[in-house]
């Protein structure tokens, strides 16, 4: 099954599950308010009587949500410009349906004559029947449109997850083979060093399928096996330092955040330089949290605004913040500062901390 359609899939079946319960539970508590709010004025030889009266008329009502809720599945993603009037129209028709069958169905029982209903007084007490209908209406509709929403955010996250597995930029991947074929004939030892290298980042990112967050740890492994390629891609003009507290390693980010930032330092921070780059990767925690930092010896102004590559093949960071905003919702902070001779990407998120032992 592909990683987006597990959560949809999953998401029809809860929806369908919470349906049947909204109406057991909302029902059953429609039918017994109706029923108490009776008693005061009944004897107590009319309180049975009168409880079969109200499971009647409970029962007619959940008959008439039954049918809400047929039409308002065929009305699935219309606007709230058509479901609203939709709403009221046939929350106001099954409402009288439901008054009349009711009233009818009393009379009959009790052996008296249609004739003794009292027809004008039914307008007033549409109002109760077309109301507990439009509320449930409401409730139902909302819940969908609710439902709806985040089970559509996830959707799209998922995708976004998934489509980055397949977002290796081409020049880093066809760089590194022609450094691994051009020192083949003279360095074998460092050639199988750099394909090992290579399949363990491969296998970090085109294995199993990416939850939406993973360990610390893990992308750490992962941007670590990235680093040491472009090491030996660069030799001696890239120098790589990697610093995470033990503290936050099991903290859980999002996946391939690392990874980002510290392609985006190689691709803005290299070209050009005469002199070698430091690049440290860090993590701490932080009050509330842990900080993520990418930072590499340059000039931010040297680097642009949107980080991009010449092809247009770069994530960016503007994906990246993109990202935390779904995931946090404002929660999550991207910053890209000059800090004397550092350009420093830093990444702040609300994350539980394991507790010490």
């Amino acid at each position: 099954m592909p990683l987006a359609d597990a959560p949809y899939r999953n998401d029809v079946v809860t929806r369908r599950s919470a349906f049947w319960w909204f109406q057991a539970y909302g029902w059953t508590a429609y039918g017994v308010s109706v029923y108490l709010s009776m008693l005061p004025a009944l004897r107590p030889g009319a309180w049975l009587p009168m409880l079969g009266v109200k499971v009647l008329r409970t029962g007619l009502g959940l008959s008439a949500s039954l049918v809400l809720w047929r039409l308002y599945g065929h009305l699935r993603g219309r606007r709230l410009a058509v479901l609203a009037p939709t709403a009221v129209a046939a929350s106001t028709f099954l409402g009288g349906l439901w008054l009349v069958v009711f009233e009818v169905s009393v009379t009959l029982a009790q052996g008296a004559s249609l004739h003794s209903l009292d027809w004008q007084a039914m307008p007033r007490e549409l109002i109760d029947y077309a109301f507990v209908l439009l509320a449930w209406s409401g409730a139902y509709l909302g819940i969908g449109l609710w439902q709806e929403a985040a089970a559509a955010r996830g959707r799209v996250t998922a995708l976004e997850l998934e489509s980055l597995r397949y977002q290796l930029n081409p020049h880093f991947l066809f760089n590194a083979l022609n450094s691994i074929r051009s020192s083949v004939p003279i360095e074998a030892t460092a050639a199988r060093e750099m394909i090992n290298d290579l399949s363990r980042f491969l296998r970090h990112i085109l294995t199993a399928p990416y939850p939406m967050l993973v360990p610390l740890s893990q992308e750490c492994a992962a941007v670590t096996s990235y680093l040491a390629i472009e090491q030996r891609r660069f030799t001696h003009r890239l120098r790589v330092a990697v610093n995470v507290e033990p503290a936050v390693a099991e903290a859980h980010v999002p996946p391939f955040l690392l990874h980002t930032l510290a392609e985006n330092a190689i691709t803005h921070g290299l070209p050009g330089r005469s002199d070698p780059m430091d690049l440290h990767v860090s993590a701490t925690a932080i009050p509330g949290g842990v900080s993520l930092e990418i930072a590499n010896t340059g000039a931010l102004h040297a680097r642009g605004t949107h980080q991009h590559d010449g092809n247009g093949m770069g994530i960016g960071l503007d994906n990246v913040r993109g990202r935390l905003e779904r995931l946090y919702r404002g929660h999550a902070t991207l910053a890209l500062v000059q800090d004397g001779p550092w350009v420093r990407a830093r990444v702040e998120l609300p994350v539980s901390l394991p507790s010490a032992s």
